[in-house]
């Protein structure tokens, strides 16, 4: 993959590779970008892409706070769509329609990292199962 920019304030990504996924951040805003085919193997394991396969576009629910953004996608330059991370959680991503990649601003990462699913379980709590990628972006 090309070297890409952040699309906020135009500083090249650093990429780190976390657990066999690719993951870039920003080092001047804290931007994480995930591309959509690091996207499918957090989603779905390491080995469910292969690379004649395509990105399931059911891959996520569209919920009523979504809506287009000026911000475009550093893979293909479409304009994102903004996401509800969890319904009702006030958490946002930003997502490219066309190769699935997600974004995460740094203030959308600080309060996926304190999100609460009970009073005793904070979702970072959980990522050690669901996405053990993501629970490392998060402790960055």
């Amino acid at each position: 993959m090309q070297n890409l920019k952040c699309q906020k304030c135009g500083t090249h990504f650093i990429t780190e590779n976390i657990s066999g996924v690719a993951v870039k951040t920003c080092v001047k805003c804290k931007l994480v970008f995930i591309d959509g085919v690091e996207v499918t193997r957090l989603r779905e394991g390491h080995n469910a892409y292969s690379a004649g396969q395509t990105i399931s576009r059911h891959a996520y629910e569209t919920t009523s706070a979504t809506h287009m953004i000026s911000e475009k996608c550093p893979r293909c330059e479409v304009k994102l769509r903004d996401e509800e991370y969890i319904k009702n959680s006030n958490i946002h991503f930003k997502l490219c329609d066309k190769c699935l990649s997600i974004m995460f601003d740094a203030g959308e990462l600080d309060k996926l990292k304190h999100y609460q699913i009970s009073p005793a379980t904070k979702i970072y709590d959980e990522f050690e199962e669901l996405f053990p990628v993501m629970k490392k972006v998060l402790a960055g």
